[in-house]
């Protein structure tokens, strides 16, 4: 099915499009709240068969890279998701902009809503 409107950029694209499916036959017509939609979307830990993982990294590095969120440790420091956002526009013109993202080792929320200026000519 594709949903008009909706795209997604991501190496894990399946795995976001399966959650953004459930997110809508959750709330059918009604609206998905910006921060829950990033939450259940962008904190998915589920990690990709091995067997599918590319060649580029050990297996090891890959497997803990192919989650939409990742969190590891390397041999250096630690390596993952820092921050996730979200970004809505109704038809009206009301854009809404959600960013949750690390600082000091705790996670912070930021939002900001504006409206679009029509232009009638």
């Amino acid at each position: 099915m594709k949903i008009k409107g909706a795209y997604v950029l991501s190496t894990q694209a399946q795995s976001l499009e399966h959650g953004f499916k459930d997110l809508l036959d959750e709330y059918g017509l009604g609206e998905i709240p910006i921060n829950e939609m990033v939450d259940k979307l962008m904190s998915n830990t589920v990690k990709d068969d091995i067997n599918m993982l590319p060649p580029i990294y050990s297996l090891e590095f890959e497997y803990q890279l192919s989650s939409v969120f990742v969190n590891t440790v390397s041999t250096k420091r630690r390596y993952g998701t820092r921050s996730t956002s979200g970004l809505t526009v109704k038809v009206n013109g009301e854009v809404f902009f959600y960013e949750k993202h690390l600082e000091n080792d705790l996670w912070k929320d930021q939002t900001e809503t504006y409206m679009i200026e029509k232009n009638d000519e």
